[in-house]
């Protein structure tokens, strides 16, 4: 058999089990991580175990062989490492999925949000009729991990079966309104900067609040560049614009900003300190030839405008109430 393992994944209230070594084993029931005192006899028992419960998912894993990642029948993740890359004879991690989806109650239950986050989610999810909150929060967070890249309503759906949790095609638009009807996320249509049109394919979303982002994401390190993109974003909205990405026929232009008659181009990046980066960004508007004005926006105190364009540190920008 298992041994200790063999009880540890036919325990439906555990969703987490970590293994380091033969004598630590963490699991995660009912949302709490707890360290069991039940351990392997030695790291020859953790290794014959492990090696047998890998095998059943046929696959192999040894010294030649050290990292196995795999799933179980009930779509549970697997990541097995051996040595000589682990150090402390073998690690397992198994993330199991809940049979039980995971109600409002259940977080406040298990103190994963605050009541006041618990009360405006489920003002959300009853005003909006949402039927799965699961899912919701799967596509919520699948937003705010990819916002400023363009959006794929394939690369969605496939996130979700990966997730075990397929839902329609009109489940996921009828979702993403939702997160911009309550002002969680903001929309971004294109903008085809030749054809003075507005695009309605391949736009982006923004959160309307980065606090939501930091909490709800995976992500512990944040992307500063596509934060900052958000807080122009964001500040170009509170300023009175309608903001689009802007479409050239060599690629891109971070953000279109109208206000009456007034049009102006942006690109927003951490740092143009490297020359490759300036290239980027200055060139980003070569396609294009009107006479509207063209910005750069960065965290640099250094004075980088050219050719016309003109580079603006994001302090000055956002205090800058004339813009």
């Amino acid at each position: 058999g298992l041994g200790i393992l063999g009880k540890i994944i036919t325990d439906p209230d555990i969703t987490e089990i970590m293994i380091n070594g033969y004598d630590t084993i963490f699991v995660e029931k009912a949302g709490k991580l707890m360290r069991l005192d039940e351990h392997f006899k030695d790291n020859e028992d953790l290794i014959r175990i492990v090696q047998k419960f890998v095998s059943a998912m046929d696959r192999s894993i040894d010294a030649s062989n050290p990292i196995v990642d795999a799933r179980l029948d009930d779509g549970s993740r697997v990541h097995v490492v051996f040595p000589p890359v682990a150090l402390s004879g073998a690690t397992v991690t198994i993330r199991r999925f809940s049979k039980n989806p995971m109600t409002i109650e259940k977080l406040l239950e298990y103190k994963s949000i605050t009541p006041e986050v618990a009360a405006f989610l489920k003002d959300v999810v009853e005003r909006l009729n949402i039927k799965d909150i699961t899912s919701f929060n799967k596509i919520l967070q699948y937003v705010l991990e990819t916002e400023g890249k363009e959006f794929s309503a394939n690369n969605v759906l496939n996130y979700l079966k990966t997730e075990h949790h397929e839902i329609a095609n009109d489940t996921l638009y009828n979702y993403l309104e939702a997160l911009c009807s309550t002002f969680i996320m903001n929309k971004v249509y294109r903008y085809d900067i030749q054809g003075k049109s507005v695009l309605k394919t391949l736009n982006k979303y923004y959160a309307s609040d980065l606090g939501v982002k930091k909490i709800k994401t995976n992500n512990k390190e944040l992307n500063y560049s596509n934060a900052l993109e958000n807080i122009v974003y964001n500040d170009l909205l509170a300023k009175g614009y309608e903001v689009y990405i802007g479409k050239t026929k060599k690629g891109e232009v971070d953000f279109v900003a109208t206000r009456n008659k007034d049009l102006k181009y942006i690109q927003v990046c951490y740092t143009l300190s490297s020359e490759e980066t300036g290239e980027r960004e200055f060139g980003a508007y070569d396609a294009i030839n009107d006479a509207y004005s063209k910005y750069v926006i960065s965290l640099d105190e250094e004075d980088y405008s050219r050719n016309g364009i003109k580079h603006i540190n994001i302090f000055d920008f956002l205090m800058n109430d004339e813009f």
